[in-house]
Order: C-alpha cells, then sequence, then structure tokens
C-alpha cells in the first residue's frame, strides 16, 4: 500500500515531458501493479506472474497527485493494466465512479479478451501499446511470447472497432528469424495500417535469450 514520495522529486521538470503518443499534452505515472504475467525469452521481468495493487490504493493514489500536480492524463507504466479480464473490467468501473475525471492510457498483453477495450474506453482510457513482437507464429513460438498472428489481429480489429488508437510494438533480429518471418511482421503492420515502433533485440542479462 506504500505510494511514491513524489513530493521528493522535482515533478514539474518531469511534467514538461511529453514523451508519448499524445503530443502536447503532459501525462503523470502511474503504476498499477510489479511484474508480468509473461514468460517472453527477451524480456527482463520473465517471472511469469503480476502482483496487483489494490485498486483503492491505486485510486486514492490518483486523487492525490490530481490535487498536488497540474497534468492532462494518466500514463500506466506497468506492463499489462492488470492480469486478468475481471480486475481490468473491475478498475474501469471503479474509475468511472470513483477516479479523478482524467484520461489515461496504457499498455496490455494479448492474452486478455479483447472485449476489455470497451470497457477500458468508456472509463476514459485514449490510448494502447501492445507488444505484438512478430508477425510470424513460428518466431512468436520461439520467444514464448502466448500469442498467435491471429490473436494479434483480432485484437487490432477490436480497438479499431472501439476507435482505440493503438499503438503495435514489434521486434526484429530475434533467434532463428528469417528474411520471410521479417516480411511477414511487416505485412501484418501494412495490412492493419496500424502504428508501430519497430525495435531491434537486445540480449540483456538474465533473460531466456
Amino acid at each position: 500500500d506504500l505510494e511514491p514520495a513524489w513530493h521528493r522529486i522535482e515533478m514539474d521538470h518531469y511534467l514538461e515531458s511529453f514523451h508519448h503518443s499524445f503530443p502536447g499534452r503532459n501525462f503523470f505515472p502511474i503504476m498499477t501493479g510489479r511484474g508480468c504475467t509473461g514468460h517472453c525469452s527477451f524480456c527482463s521481468p520473465t517471472l511469469g506472474r503480476f502482483r496487483a495493487r489494490k485498486i483503492e490504493n491505486i485510486l486514492q493514489e490518483m486523487w492525490k497527485v490530481s490535487k498536488d500536480y497540474n497534468f492532462e492524463l494518466f500514463g500506466v507504466m506497468t506492463e499489462v493494466l492488470f492480469s486478468t479480464e475481471e480486475e481490468i473490467n473491475e478498475f474501469c468501473e471503479r474509475y468511472k465512479k470513483e477516479g479523478p475525471n482524467k484520461e489515461w492510457f496504457c499498455s496490455l498483453r494479448l492474452d486478455v479478451d479483447p472485449s476489455v477495450i470497451n470497457s477500458m474506453k468508456e472509463a476514459g482510457c485514449i490510448g494502447v501499446s501492445i507488444g505484438a513482437e512478430s508477425g510470424s507464429d513460428k518466431i512468436l513460438k520461439r520467444m514464448r511470447k502466448g500469442i498467435t498472428k491471429k490473436q494479434i489481429k483480432t485484437f487490432i480489429e477490436e480497438a479499431k472497432k472501439n476507435q482505440m488508437p493503438l499503438e503495435c510494438n514489434v521486434m526484429v533480429g530475434n533467434e532463428g528469424e528469417k528474411q520471410e518471418d521479417i516480411k511477414e511482421t511487416f505485412d501484418l503492420l501494412i495490412e492493419e495500417e496500424i502504428f508501430s515502433n519497430i525495435n531491434l533485440t537486445i540480449t540483456y542479462p538474465g533473460t531466456l535469450i
């Protein structure tokens, strides 16, 4: 139930930063928990579990920083918003009723039901970042991503249906990746007409690769 000691930091300096997908709108960072449910071969928090904060504790911090600082958006910095559809929907319902009147953006894993997009939009979410990583089922399996190309496409279509801006991040240079695999990835982005951050795979110490 602890909260960051924001009063120890010169937050005005950091709140002038606009390094995110909504130029001209400053945001305040919020963590909904620690860790990630994934076991991806390239990622540092490969613990395979997510420990969520209590929703009332998150809302309490949101109200406090809203009163103490001047900003427009909340940016949920956790790798996942929450690890289950039930937790995501509960947070969205409570944020609508009990949270500050501010919009927010977040990241999601693609192994949650895409129907959560609708709940999130109704609760003020204006953008979602997803880690698709590859358009090749062979590479997705090799990196232990736990999703398929079909799931990626289904999620993108659900986001479009709900007019939810989506950032679809991919990687190149994965173990065993060939030219045809990279082509599948870029073809996916082109076919879906989706914005992407394209990253090189880096082998960090301690990760599975």
